[in-house]
């Protein structure tokens, strides 16, 4: 677990995590991800060696190639993230903002404070790690999830500060 990075800006509150560094399941994704590559590789060459596109083994081909591509850039990206990833939340007057990023990559999903509420840490069903969780229409939104529990309280109030609107009404936390 790792210490995140609380940093007042210009644009206003930034609070980075590191991603999970999970060695086990990056070395067999890895080696999964080699093979499934290899995988494609071989159908593309049987595709393109086929006498005609429209035999019943060349659709088969460009149908499993299709979810071929979906998992492909699915677990590459995962990789990325778990090698150079990490979360980052940002408050400002009008949204909340949550990034996933690595290698200079990155992935949005914005907030409007008006419609966000009840931000807490959560524990996970483990009990060993914790998370920060947020209620925003109807549905809960969990990150932060390389946390402990001091870390998690830390950015609530942080937080909490900057957007007192995000502090929870009561004191129960739910998963």
């Amino acid at each position: 677990m790792s210490s995140p990075v609380i940093e007042d800006t210009p644009d206003g509150l930034r609070v980075s995590m590191r991603a999970p560094r999970a060695g086990c399941l990056v070395a067999f994704l890895t080696v999964w991800f080699i093979g499934w590559t290899y995988g494609g590789i071989e159908a593309i060459r049987a595709l393109f060696s086929a006498e005609s596109l429209f035999n019943p083994l060349s659709l088969f081909l460009l149908l499993w190639l299709a979810g071929w591509l979906a998992g492909e850039l699915f677990v590459a990206a995962l990789l990325a993230f778990m090698i150079d990833g990490q979360e980052v939340l940002e408050v400002d007057g009008e949204e909340l903002r949550l990034r996933a990023e690595a290698f200079g990559r990155a992935w949005t999903r914005r907030y409007a404070l008006t419609e966000a509420s009840n931000l807490r840490p959560v524990s996970s069903d483990e009990g060993s790690r914790t998370f920060l969780a947020f209620d925003f229409r109807g549905k809960t939104v969990r990150f932060g999830t390389d946390l402990n529990e001091t870390a998690t309280l830390l950015i609530a109030q942080t937080v909490w500060d900057r957007a007192p609107s995000l502090r929870p009404l009561s004191s129960t936390s739910d998963g």
